[in-house]
């Protein structure tokens, strides 16, 4: 009984963020993004569900993932062999769209533990020499990136093979997860003093996020809204000088339930962190070592969306949708 009541709970809280995004977008009028927003769910459902029925889904995030992964590597290659190590830069000088932009390659981090999971299960004696492989690469290109997250995200997604105790991994993914929640509350009461006194390069960004969020905190202000906002926000603000202001074009908050509260309204941002801790918590306690390993990919996954991710990018909701289906069938299979 207690697995079916799990189910039906994230059942619930799955079709409840669909239902207050669409309510986001209706509500506010904003007709020309409902289509995105509709296409968006789609494929989040048909993804969620996939996972949810289909016992050999562990493979879709498996190669969903191989796409940022290669395509990053295929960019600094690019890099060193036009004379800049500068992902970004060298994108600044396409002419044609790019399937990814560099903090992309976090989402592989994410996901890493579920690929080793798959190469093992089907290329048993040549994953050994793969995986080496794998993370040699990835901490080149975490380096050559220059990113802080991606370099925490591989050393903690290697965390999973090693015997740890489950109350840390609970605690980590507890603390980031309520971490936004805290500064959104923070926020609407109006402390933004206390925000700006945090120590982080991301406060300029998230005050702003704040702001907003605070500006319209029931349905938000829709998708592709912070750009605006974020150039006006910084122009008429002043922080210390140990604070570093980032005044390049700025698209997201660098926290995808920011930007999740931004768009759609902090209902939204509540479902949506209900969801991931529920997804966490049911796959926690478990013994088996693929439900163990989800676990661990959910809270990568929480750790990256505090300090990049976005729902303009898609993938990450695309690939969150892909976990809380697989924690589901978990559920559905024990019954």
């Amino acid at each position: 009984m207690e697995n079916v009541y799990v189910e039906k709970k994230m059942l619930a809280l799955f079709a409840t963020v669909n239902l207050l995004i669409l309510i986001s977008a209706i509500s506010r009028r904003q007709y020309d993004e409902i289509l995105s927003v509709l296409l968006i769910l789609l494929a989040c459902n048909l993804l969620f569900f996939y996972s949810l029925y289909f016992r050999k889904s562990v493979w879709i995030p498996t190669l969903a993932t191989l796409i940022p992964f290669l395509s990053t590597c295929g960019l600094i290659l690019l890099g060193r062999l036009s004379g800049t190590t500068d992902p970004q830069h060298l994108m600044d000088g396409l002419t044609s769209p790019v399937l990814v932009v560099p903090n992309d390659f976090a989402l592989f981090l994410v996901l890493l533990p579920l690929v080793q999971f798959s190469v093992r299960e089907h290329f048993g004696r040549y994953s050994p020499h793969f995986l080496t492989f794998v993370a040699i690469a990835s901490l080149v290109v975490s380096v050559l990136l220059s990113s802080r997250l991606c370099l925490l995200l591989l050393v903690l997604s290697m965390a999973p093979h090693v015997r740890l105790p489950h109350p840390p991994m609970t605690k980590i993914l507890a603390v980031c997860a309520s971490f936004p929640l805290l500064l959104a509350v923070f926020a609407v009461l109006g402390n933004f003093p206390l925000l700006l006194a945090l120590p982080t390069s991301r406060i300029p960004v998230w005050d702003a996020a704040l702001h907003q969020i605070a500006g319209a905190p029931w349905v938000g202000t829709g998708m592709d809204s912070f750009r605006e906002f974020y150039a006006a926000h910084i122009a008429g603000n002043s922080y210390g000088a140990g604070i570093l202001v980032d005044t390049r074009e700025m698209p997201w908050a660098h926290n995808l339930f920011f930007d999740i509260a931004i768009a759609f309204g902090l209902p939204t941002m509540i479902a949506l962190l209900a969801l991931v801790s529920c997804a966490a918590r049911i796959t926690q306690r478990s013994e088996d070592s693929l439900e163990r390993l989800v676990c661990a990919a959910i809270a990568l996954f929480t750790v990256a969306a505090v300090f990049e991710f976005t729902h303009l990018r898609v993938y990450p909701l695309l690939v969150l949708s892909i976990l809380v289906g697989l924690c589901v069938k978990f559920r559905a299979s024990e019954r």
